[in-house]
């Protein structure tokens, strides 16, 4: 049986969640408003202006929905595998795969509410009779949680992103840092080398690298050309 708290349906209730705190105050304070403009007595009256602001926040729902797949986009090509699999060592595994499934889980939030905003639109323009005020108020608090809820949940998404920058850069610099010492332990090999060679072997400094070059230009490495300009520069050969 699937645990309903490891769900991301979760996400739309957990009070831990700042999202979730304010989507519900935010609502409430909505709430109270239509209450004090008596929107269900005096329903015609905004009748018009409620089909304007549904149409208005169909168009912003499909924006957000865009942002959501661009975000996946964005987070799948900002972490190579060798990061991936560095920060899910020491943060856990399938950090990045969670963040993945939260613009999924958005997306899904954002296309239920495109439907369910183009039910209401048309059932404003039905000649149906409007739900008793009790009923009434509960569906307007509900729909009006979730759209909140799902602003929120983007901004939150936003802030997330830039975290997630933050140890791209973090990563980035651990690895730069690696590779810094792996490159100074081979220089301090093959100085090790040449020296031995030329201290035991009677070789001279410019013949061992010389033969070095010859071997490297000889060989079917990639970027040969690179590593013997990088030869010279490093014991300034001519």
């Amino acid at each position: 049986m699937c645990n309903w708290k490891n769900s991301k349906m979760y996400d739309l209730f957990n009070k831990k969640e700042w999202e979730v705190k304010w989507s519900f105050r935010i609502s409430v304070l909505i709430l109270a408003f239509f209450i004090c403009i008596n929107l269900h007595s005096d329903f015609s009256v905004y009748q018009e202006m409620l089909n304007t602001l549904i149409i208005c926040l169909i168009g912003a729902m499909i924006g957000l929905l865009g942002f959501s797949l661009s975000g996946i986009a964005i987070i799948v090509s900002l972490f190579s595998r060798r990061e991936t699999k560095s920060i899910n060592l020491i943060n856990g595994e399938n950090v990045i795969t969670r963040v993945l499934s939260s613009y999924s889980f958005l997306a899904k939030n954002i296309g239920m509410q495109c439907f369910i905003l183009i039910a209401v639109y048309f059932l404003i323009s039905s000649r149906l009779m409007i739900a008793p005020i009790i009923l009434f108020y509960i569906l307007v608090f509900i729909e009006t949680y979730h759209i909140v809820f799902i602003v929120l949940y983007t901004v939150a998404l936003v802030q997330n992103c830039i975290e997630l920058y933050k140890i791209k850069n973090i990563y980035s610099e651990i690895e730069s840092a690696k590779k810094t010492i792996h490159d100074e332990a081979n220089e301090i090999k093959i100085d090790y080398i040449l020296s031995t060679l030329v201290n035991n072997y009677g070789c001279s400094t410019e013949e061992v690298l010389n033969k070095l070059i010859i071997f490297v230009s000889e060989s079917r490495i990639e970027n040969k050309e690179k590593i013997i300009e990088y030869i010279k520069n490093q014991y300034n050969l001519l």
